[in-house]
């Protein structure tokens, strides 16, 4: 619920042009994803789902994380998001979350 309200927030905040594109990105999809895209994405938007409803996503997409000191953040993200690239050229798919500010 507090993550749905500053996704809205984010979302009624930003100046939309009839051109504008809206990309919502969801490590899972529930109602409350579903409700949101349809809120703020244009009638007949695609809903594109990278897992599928077999399992839950923890148990079928590979989930890493990494610990470092705050200024090395970048670099260290930069930094797996290109071993996983090179590793799997062709067939990648990558999501990074950061904390919000509080």
């Amino acid at each position: 619920e507090e993550h749905s309200e500053a996704v809205r927030a984010i979302c009624n905040y930003m100046y939309r042009r009839p051109s504008q594109q809206v990309v919502l990105v969801s490590a899972t999809i529930p109602k409350e994803v579903r409700d949101l895209a349809s809120q703020f994405c244009r009638a007949g938007y695609d809903l594109l789902d990278c897992v599928g409803k077999e399992s839950p996503t923890q148990e079928t997409v590979e989930q890493l994380y990494a610990i470092c000191p705050a200024f090395l953040t970048f670099a260290a993200t930069n930094n797996l998001i290109r071993e996983e690239v090179m590793a799997n050229p062709t067939n990648h798919k990558v999501i990074v979350f950061f904390p919000t500010a509080p």
